[in-house]
């Protein structure tokens, strides 16, 4: 195993990552869970769609995103696997899905990606829209531009930069 996967295998989860942008007064990221979590409201708890989350995530960064599938096809040996991802995946097999493959294990998740695939068209195009614009709100408060971003990656540490100092 590569230095870098043993550097990624320790990292302990996105908490520290959102609380950084929290302590900053960023919260566009944050809109995307808060309507999943409205949208599953009936269907399980937010702590139990936050762990699901966090384990997808330490399994992707482990694995450097070889294993970037919501958990359910993780093949890879040698990396951080998650008992509660394993347990999800068996649950998961009882699924009566109209997609070919799962886009999720997690309950919550596959009914919100099955209606945004073959319900409610406009699902997504909504959470898309409250994201953008809480990202050009916080843009404005923070005085951040994005006028001399190319749209390569390798630049957006230079533009988040701007942005958190």
């Amino acid at each position: 195993m590569s230095p870098l996967h043993k550097a990624l295998q320790s990292w302990k989860g996105p908490e520290s990552i959102l609380t950084t942008l929290r302590q900053a007064g960023y919260g566009a990221h944050s809109v995307y869970r808060d309507c999943i979590l409205k949208f599953c409201e009936s269907g399980c708890f937010p702590t139990d769609l936050d762990m699901y989350w966090e384990e997808t995530a330490k399994e992707y960064i482990s694995s450097a995103g070889a294993v970037f599938d919501l958990g359910k096809c993780r093949r890879l040996k040698g990396y951080y696997r998650s008992p509660y991802l394993d347990r999800l995946q068996l649950e998961a097999q009882k699924f009566t899905s109209k997609f070919e493959t799962l886009p999720s294990v997690h309950p919550c998740i596959h009914g919100y990606m099955s209606e945004k695939a073959f319900g409610d068209k406009s699902l997504y195009p909504k959470i898309r829209k409250r994201v953008e614009e809480k990202k050009s709100a916080e843009c404005i408060e923070k005085d951040i531009s994005a006028a001399s971003w190319t749209g390569l990656k390798r630049e957006l540490t230079r533009i988040s930069h701007t942005g958190l100092d």
